[in-house]
Order: structure tokens, then C-alpha cells, then sequence
């Protein structure tokens, strides 16, 4: 019964009537879907996070930077061949340039 629960069993039937087996089943089921939606959810949060944490890694690079005009980011700026480039993006570009200069 421990290695079941460690495997992520929520429930454990000892003695079934077979024609208890399907509310069972049933029940188990919807459990499993909210359970799945309910990850999904904190995936998705999760990942909407990262561009915030890593926009403030960049601020910290750039802050850091002798030289650098030290100015707010905006949501968007150009890119040099006039595209639109999100703020995350660039985050990103300026942590990976610092990783590759250390």
C-alpha cells in the first residue's frame, strides 16, 4: 500500500463488488481531470513568471554595465531591421550575451 501511494494512488480498495467498479472508476476519473487541470494551470502560471524574472535579470545585467544609459524597458522596442521585438526577447538576448562575455 506505501509504494501505491508513493506511485500517486489517492485511493486503495481492498475488497470491490464488481458492480461497485464503475462509480468508482468514475469518481477516480473526474479526480484525475481537475487534478490535471489544476496543473496545467500552475504550469501555465509558471511559465508567465519566468519572462518577468527574466526581464529583471537583464535590468541587473544592464545596471551593472559601465557606460550603459540606464533607462526604463518599454514592452516592446525595435529591432535594428525595424521589427517589433518583445521585452522578453530581449531579456533574454542580453542574459545570454552576458553568459557568453563571462
Amino acid at each position: 500500500m506505501q509504494r501505491a501511494i508513493r506511485a500517486g494512488v489517492s485511493s486503495y480498495v481492498v475488497a470491490l463488488a464488481p458492480e461497485r467498479l464503475r462509480p468508482i472508476l468514475d469518481v477516480r476519473w473526474r479526480v484525475f481531470e481537475a487534478d490535471a487541470e489544476l496543473r496545467a494551470e500552475l504550469d501555465a502560471r509558471a511559465a508567465s513568471c519566468r519572462p518577468a524574472s527574466a526581464s529583471e535579470k537583464a535590468k541587473g545585467i544592464l545596471m551593472q554595465a559601465p557606460g550603459v544609459i540606464r533607462g526604463e524597458l518599454s514592452r516592446d522596442a525595435q529591432d535594428g531591421d525595424g521589427s517589433r521585438v518583445k521585452l522578453a526577447q530581449i531579456a533574454e538576448r542580453i542574459i545570454d550575451a552576458k553568459s557568453m562575455l563571462s
